[in-house]
């Protein structure tokens, strides 16, 4: 059985279910913390505790970039989402796919 961590605060929809057991097997033990962390040693302490094969992440960019730097020997996913802007002009962003985050690099200045 695979375990997968998912740390957003975003409910796992049918689809995205549907898509990991697709992706890792149906035999999942998929975990969810909706904790907002301040920082990624909070992050990987989170994982530390749980222990998955697979984290998914809903996180902001600079603590998703210092967790690909962490040297974690597991995978970082997250969920891609499709944005549709409808007629009426409603907006909605269902589920698209999943990815693996191999590095994330943000170069910013100050202004």
């Amino acid at each position: 059985m695979k375990k997968i961590l998912r740390l957003t605060r975003h409910a796992l929809l049918r689809e995205q279910d549907a898509e990991l057991r697709r992706i890792f097997g149906s035999d999942l033990e998929i975990i969810q913390v909706s904790e907002t962390v301040p920082d990624v040693a909070r992050v990987l302490a989170i994982i530390e505790e749980h222990r998955p094969d697979v984290v998914e992440v809903i996180l902001p960019h600079s603590l998703t970039a210092a967790l690909t730097r962490a040297g974690l020997v597991i995978p970082i996913i997250r969920a891609i989402t499709r944005r549709v802007l409808h007629e009426d002009g409603t907006k909605d962003a269902p589920f698209s796919h999943y990815e693996r985050i191999i590095s994330l690099e943000i170069v910013s200045e100050r202004l």
